[in-house]
């Protein structure tokens, strides 16, 4: 994950400093950004809505550290989601 700045400006604008990649800075938003965003706005929710899916491939990872993959979903029949890697 990529450098995220945040502060408030004159005490009344906030600001966020995403990163520069358009990959790490909408993952950084979403994580970050959105949550804040929503509690500001008074959401009892901070989250987007999620959604169980079935990997169409393995994926592995190394076991130190999470790791965010970025997929297509999609839904091949009424209530089950297939999650595809997008590279």
């Amino acid at each position: 994950m990529r450098q995220l700045g945040h502060a408030a400006v004159d005490g009344y604008a906030l600001f966020f400093g995403l990163p520069g990649n358009p990959v790490s800075s909408i993952v950084s938003f979403e994580l970050f950004c959105r949550p804040a965003l929503r509690k500001m706005m008074g959401h009892a929710s901070l989250e987007l809505p999620r959604v169980r899916a079935t990997l169409a491939e393995r994926v592995t990872k190394g076991p130190a550290r999470r790791d965010y993959q970025r997929c297509i979903l999609s839904q091949p029949e009424a209530g089950r989601y297939v999650a595809s890697l997008s590279g």
